[in-house]
């Protein structure tokens, strides 16, 4: 029943959801609600797979030990489909803890478990249980666990394909795309399996779940999905015409606005899912920016305050050098006592500096011509003054 590369596929796989407990367990970041939703996932899966290594040393023709096993299995196969559902719900969502009706997507997966460890009683889920796969003979049941998984699939790799069109924006589009080919897979496999007539074999199934685990892994690791919640509503963000840059807490491009994108993205080669220390280059005016960005983020993550400076920046657009001047904003993101990571606002100052310049100098023209009128005034009295008594002797 089960092959040798599928054992070892498993085994890896269980060596790696073994060293992931571990780091979790230890790690003292704090775990959100998609986090703690992954690790069940995670678990879920790890309690899908052991029974099935275990069936590569039993003999088939112990139909006890092979049933037992395969109740063993269902906990795991039975929840992770409902998982992933509540994954895509939460990323889309943003949602910090399990709303009720969320938790009522788990009681088709309970029955399941149930009705699955009583089979003998009912022949509810096998009307015959057999080791060969094309003897197996499922009870009624199966259409109704088989809907279920159909459905929550179906329902979650739409719902996170619609949330990242209406985004549309670079990182969404990766995050979403990673969790819809992670759904895409064992929905694509249980449709084959069901409806091909071929016979596939008992490990397909956990196989595909393995993408999903993959994808899932590779969206949070590498797109950090999960690494901060964004405080501000993005979409409002991206209508300001400031420029403002998200980073996570270890400096890491999480977000950039239009704005942002147009001014400094490529003149400073910053881009999503790279770290800021990674964009300074060999031009150490161009470098300076990150440098200042850095020593801000530095001195906010010491103090836990709100860091605001000064920046002259000199860019190069349609092959003219402008320079501008920038107030710059550093407000770290404090989420349960802890900073997660740091917002960074750029206010363009360049015209009120210039307003202000030509205000300062219309004012000294007109100290100037006010001096000047003193001047005159002073002169013409002194000469009024000078002129009558000249006037008398004259007389």
């Amino acid at each position: 029943m089960i092959s040798t590369a599928s054992l070892w596929i498993f085994i890896v796989a269980l060596v790696t959801l073994t060293g992931f407990f571990s780091w979790s367990v230890r790690s003292k970041h704090k775990k959100g609600l998609l986090q703690k939703l992954f690790l069940m996932l995670a678990i879920a899966y790890a309690s899908w797979i052991v029974p099935l290594i275990a069936m590569y040393f039993v003999p088939s023709d112990n139909k006890i030990a092979m049933f037992v096993l395969d109740c063993m299995m269902q906990p795991g196969g039975a929840l992770c489909s409902p998982l992933y559902f509540c994954i895509a719900l939460v990323f889309v969502t943003d949602a910090k803890k399990m709303s009720k009706w969320m938790r009522l997507i788990f009681i088709i997966p309970a029955l399941t478990i149930l009705v699955s460890w009583t089979n003998p009683l009912h022949h509810l889920y096998y009307v015959n249980f057999s080791t060969i796969r094309s003897e197996i003979e499922f009870g009624p049941y199966i259409l109704v666990s088989g809907f279920f998984s159909y459905v929550v699939l179906i329902c979650a790799v739409l719902y996170v394909l619609r949330y990242g069109i209406k985004r549309n924006s670079s990182l969404y589009w990766k995050q979403c795309t990673a969790l819809v080919i992670s759904g895409l897979c064992p929905l694509i496999v249980s449709a084959y399996a069901t409806f091909s007539g071929q016979d596939i074999p008992i490990t397909a199934t956990p196989l595909s779940f393995m993408i999903t685990l993959i994808f899932n892994a590779i969206a949070i690791f590498r797109f950090h999905i999960l690494d901060i919640t964004p405080i501000a509503n993005q979409h409002i963000l991206n209508a300001i015409s400031d420029s403002y840059l998200v980073l996570n807490d270890d400096c890491r491009v999480v977000e950039l606005n239009p704005s942002f994108q147009d001014m400094f993205a490529e003149e400073y080669g910053i881009s999503v899912s790279k770290k800021l220390s990674e964009c300074v280059g060999s031009n150490i005016t161009q470098s300076s920016m990150v440098y200042s960005i850095l020593a801000a983020v530095d001195s906010s993550r010491q103090g836990k305050t709100h860091i605001s400076y000064e920046q002259a920046v000199t860019l190069t657009k349609d092959n003219t050098i402008a320079k501008k001047y920038f107030v710059v904003d550093v407000s770290p993101l404090d989420i349960g006592g802890k900073i997660e990571g740091y917002v960074i606002i750029f206010k363009d100052v360049t015209q009120l500096r210039d307003s202000m310049k030509r205000l300062q100098a219309s004012q000294e023209r007109m100290m100037e011509q006010e001096r000047f009128a003193f001047l005159g005034q002073m002169i013409g009295g002194i000469a009024h003054n000078l002129k009558t008594p000249i006037m008398s002797i004259s007389g």
